[in-house]
């Protein structure tokens, strides 16, 4: 029998939809936007085969991950959800140079990633991709540059998430506009080609690996770890204050012609434990307000 309300998924391919639609729970007729990314970039077959894949329990993280990392790859055709962990990094780095300097030691933490630009001109014999697809491989392959033949996995991955043709369109052509009638295409520069190749490799990769939450899972990972960095950052501020503090102290007794220790500090271990907790907790506080945490 036919649902009377079809989902966005059944709509936008224009055919009835079914009770048992395995579609029609995670992409509702009233959002068509969220179908429209993930069709774009995965294609309905590839969405329904890989929901089918993953315990009904876990199918809607699924889909959102994928809503997640269709979105990311649409508005971003180069690096898609590598520009999300890309930035997370930076975050993590900025935050572990900070407690570095907080602690007066000197840790640099750099990742630089090497891109090696091949030029698409001559002939490729035997590419990956032309390999699996068990067809000759021409002079302009746009896959060719990317899949080395001495590197099948590396296509494998990108061909089980996407497919040859998505990944070959995605590599070629940026989306300007996905909802129009007509979406609005532009082409993506040959200089950024490597760049995005090695992207959506990445994200097939985490894919298949975790077919539930993808790239995302990396992200909340990332998250974590900023969490923890800030909170031990935090609380070397709140030891550095207390250190300050009592420095300024001393000198001030000293400049007074004072040796004894004064009365009103109390206990040293008490007052150290009040200001810790009321440093630490402030700085935690304000370090949960930055963007993106």
């Amino acid at each position: 029998m036919s649902n009377p309300k079809r989902c966005a998924a059944c709509k936008s391919l224009r055919r009835r939809c079914s009770k048992d639609c395995v579609l029609a729970p995670y992409f509702p007729s009233n959002d068509p936007q969220r179908f429209a990314y993930v069709h774009r970039i995965f294609g309905a077959s590839n969405i329904s085969r890989m929901l089918m894949q993953i315990p009904v329990d876990q199918r809607a993280e699924a889909a959102d991950s994928m809503s997640f990392e269709a979105k990311s790859r649409v508005k971003d055709p180069v690096y898609g959800c590598v520009a999300v962990i890309g930035q997370l990094h930076q975050q993590i780095s900025a935050v572990q140079r900070e407690l570095a300097k907080t602690q007066g030691q000197l840790a640099i933490y750099t990742a630089q990633q090497q891109q090696q630009m091949v030029s698409t001109q001559g002939h490729y014999e035997n590419c990956a991709a032309c390999k699996s697809l068990r067809r000759a491989c021409k002079d302009d392959c746009v896959l060719a540059p990317y899949f080395p033949s001495n590197d099948p996995q590396r296509f494998a991955y990108v061909k089980k998430i996407y497919g040859a043709s998505n990944t070959s369109n995605m590599l070629k052509l940026s989306i300007v506009c996905l909802l129009s009638a007509n979406p609005i295409l532009q082409e993506l520069p040959i200089e950024q080609q490597a760049e995005a190749a090695d992207c959506i490799y990445f994200e097939a990769k985490s894919r298949v690996k975790d077919p539930v939450y993808g790239c995302v899972a990396v992200i909340t990972q990332l998250h974590q770890h900023i969490n923890v960095v800030q909170h031990e950052l935090a609380k070397t501020q709140g030891e550095l204050a207390i250190y300050r503090f009592y420095t300024e102290q001393q000198q001030m007794v000293r400049s007074r012609g004072h040796y004894g220790e004064p009365s009103w500090l109390g206990d040293v271990n008490a007052v150290q434990q009040g200001a810790f907790h009321f440093n630490q907790q402030s700085l935690i506080d304000l370090l949960q307000l930055q963007d993106g945490i």
